[in-house]
C-alpha cells in the first residue's frame, strides 16, 4: 500500500510505498499527493485532475468523491431506455413493487435471459414496449440489485456448484476429459 507524506525541508508532498521510496510527486498539497495515493491503491479509483482548473485550487470534497461509485461512467443514453421500462413495468404492475412482495429471483433472471436470447437472434426492440431488449435485460437485473438490497429477494436459483466450476474452467468439458 502507498502512503503520502510530506518533505520537512521543502514542505512538497510525495506518494511512498512500504519501504519508504518515493514513488511519485512533488505534490503541492496534501490533498493532491492523496488523490495520486488513492489512485496508485486503486487504478480503478477516478479522481480529480488539477491540471484541468488550473489556478481553481482543490475543493476538499474531491478527496472524498474519489472514493464513491463513479457514476458519472454510466451512459445516460442507457438510462433513458431503461427508464422506459422501468415506467412500463409500474404501470402493469405498480412501482417498485418488488419492494411490497418478495420476488423470486429466477423468474427476473428467466425474464431477462429471454429477451437477451431475443436481442442474440436479431430482434432489437421488444415488441410491447418498443425499446431495447438490452433495456430490458438491465431492468431485470436492476430489481433483482434492488430486492436483494431490501432484503425482498427469494433465492430460488437451480443452484449447482459442479457447473460453476466447469464453467470457470475456460472450455474445459462437462465430462472431464475431451
Amino acid at each position: 500500500m502507498y502512503h503520502t507524506d510530506r518533505d520537512s525541508e521543502t514542505g512538497e508532498y510525495y506518494v511512498f510505498d512500504e519501504d519508504m521510496n518515493p514513488m511519485s510527486g512533488p505534490y503541492k498539497s496534501k490533498m493532491e499527493a492523496e488523490s495520486a495515493c488513492a489512485v496508485m491503491n486503486d487504478p480503478k479509483t477516478i479522481v480529480y485532475d488539477p491540471a484541468e482548473n488550473e489556478g481553481l485550487g482543490i475543493n476538499p470534497k474531491d478527496a472524498i468523491a474519489a472514493k464513491k461509485a463513479p457514476l458519472g461512467l454510466i451512459p445516460k443514453i442507457g438510462l433513458i431506455e431503461v427508464a422506459r421500462v422501468m415506467e412500463l413495468g409500474a404501470k402493469k404492475y405498480g412501482p417498485y413493487n418488488w419492494r411490497e412482495n418478495a420476488v423470486k429471483e429466477q423468474v427476473y433472471i428467466d425474464a431477462a435471459s429471454r429477451h437477451l436470447m431475443l436481442a442474440e437472434y436479431g430482434e432489437d426492440q421488444d415488441d410491447e414496449s418498443a425499446a431495447s431488449h438490452y433495456a430490458h435485460v438491465i431492468s431485470c437485473m436492476l430489481i433483482l440489485l434492488d430486492a436483494k438490497a431490501t432484503g425482498n429477494l427469494i433465492d430460488n436459483r437451480n443452484k449447482s456448484l459442479q457447473l460453476i466450476d466447469a464453467m470457470k474452467k475456460d472450455n474445459e468439458p462437462l465430462g472431464g476429459e475431451a
